[in-house]
């Protein structure tokens, strides 16, 4: 809590600083700065924008309140070649943003920067057919910085830097001073026209965008994508130290840790994640001494993003077998994720059997993730509701028939009972001391109740 007191104590500080201070102020910091990249090949492109950026006067005000894309240049030991990369400035509601796309990481532009890039540069026309520009369009930050008029230019201050903007009807360049360095930017505002990202035209890639990106998540599924990072760290740090850090099979087993985990590949990593499921732990890497449940979650991780794999290949048999592993055999240590890991293993049940055309099963697993947790979240009435209708499901008869698989519970082990739909048995998850009030609660909630 001091450190967090000590730190927001100096971005106060630093932001009430920069409020007291002009473009001038700065501008023998960014003087100094040129001396240092004379040599690179792309010096020319620095000492114009720097130049254009001093003889602009102060931009019209109206400019200030479009969203705009254009190119930045970074001043800092990561970008000794001067590199050029995609940025964009968005307002929304009198705040503003101001970014640029770079790796933190590589601090390098992959290719679909450098294709924005040229296309900035020598073909601005064509610039909305490059997978960048959609992105800079959709994807930005949220504007939350304020910019304030001075005599000479606007000012925007945030808590990790101060920027100042100037221009004209054509251009509108920026140079920012904070936790990134320098950073140089030019906005062509011609790129803000209807002609190329107009509101029509940014809602259209928007959509198509949103589309898309659905349809890659439906198809290869990675639930524990949010945990790749740990994933990484904890495989790293058992083969580093630890049991198993001369272990020769569990080196040679875990070595393709490296290349990551991505969701379009999980077959990359599907021979380690079987291996942890065979692996036995010692006691002091087991929670309270369970032999199928580690400190880490490895166990469940695997038997979870093999179910995922087998989805994405469409063996929706061996997906669900892996998918009831993970609720079962290798459940997750961590009692406060073990609800919400449930309920999505549910609903990736329910969509296995839906792809088998098991419709009775689908609707009993979907059923399952709204009796579990003790809670029905609005996302889920969302989804049931949409097979609802999908299948023209006749809400009376649903009703009666859930009525009926209320009172067929039965416990399967603590906190896991078992019910029947539809002649089909299916289970959910509730702590013990909650399910005598089960029946009640489900019967009193609004999507029961919309059921007519």
């Amino acid at each position: 809590m001091k450190q967090l007191f000590i730190i927001l104590m100096l971005l106060t500080c630093f932001t009430a600083e920069a409020q007291q201070k002009v473009f001038s102020d700065y501008e023998p910091k960014l003087d100094t700065a040129l001396k240092n990249y004379g040599k690179s090949s792309n010096f020319k492109y620095l000492e114009d924008l720097v130049t254009h950026f001093k003889t602009a006067k102060k931009i019209n005000s109206r400019h200030l309140t479009k969203d705009v894309t254009g190119i930045a240049i970074f001043l800092d030991k990561g970008n000794s070649n001067l590199d050029l990369f995609p940025a964009v400035y968005t307002y929304d509601k009198d705040k503003v943003d101001i970014s640029a796309l770079r790796s933190g990481v590589t601090k390098k532009p992959n290719d679909d920067m450098k294709e924005y890039v040229d296309a900035f540069l020598n073909n601005w026309r064509s610039i909305g057919k490059t997978k960048i520009f959609k992105s800079l369009l959709v994807d930005h930050p949220k504007a939350e910085s304020t910019y304030t008029e001075l005599p000479n230019e606007y000012k925007v201050v945030s808590p990790a830097d101060v920027s100042f903007i100037r221009g004209d009807d054509d251009w509108m360049y920026a140079v920012s001073f904070g936790s990134e360095g320098i950073i140089i930017y030019a906005f062509k505002l011609s790129l803000a026209d209807g002609e190329i990202s107009g509101k029509k035209v940014v809602e259209k890639i928007k959509q198509e965008k949103e589309e898309e990106f659905t349809a890659f998540l439906e198809k290869y599924p990675f639930a524990h994508s949010s945990d790749g990072h740990n994933i990484y760290s904890y495989v790293k740090r058992l083969r580093e130290s630890g049991p198993f850090s001369n272990d020769k099979e569990f080196l040679k087993n875990t070595e393709s840790y490296e290349k990551g985990i991505k969701r379009d590949s999980l077959g990359n990593q599907s021979a380690m994640f079987n291996y942890f499921l065979k692996l036995k732990f010692p006691k002091e890497l087991l929670e309270d001494g369970a032999e199928n449940t580690d400190i880490y979650g490895l166990k469940h991780v695997s038997a979870h993003t093999l179910g995922d794999y087998y989805f994405s290949r469409q063996d929706y048999n061996k997906a669900i077998e892996y998918y009831k592993k993970a609720v079962f055999d290798f459940p997750l240590s961590d009692e406060s994720r073990v609800c919400s890991h449930v309920e999505d293993l549910l609903l990736s049940i329910s969509t296995s059997y839906r792809q088998l055309g098991k419709i009775n099963d689908a609707y009993a697993s979907l059923l399952g993730m709204i009796y579990s947790c003790d809670y029905i979240s609005s996302v889920e009435e969302k989804k049931f509701n949409q097979f609802i209708i999908l299948d023209q499901v006749d809400k009376n008869q649903l009703k009666k028939e859930i009525d009926q698989s209320l009172v067929t519970f039965k416990k399967l082990k603590t906190n896991y009972y078992s019910f029947i739909f539809r002649n089909t048995t299916s289970f959910f998850y509730v702590k013990d001391e909650f399910i005598k009030n089960i029946a009640t609660h489900i019967t009193a909630t609004h999507f029961y109740n919309s059921l007519k």
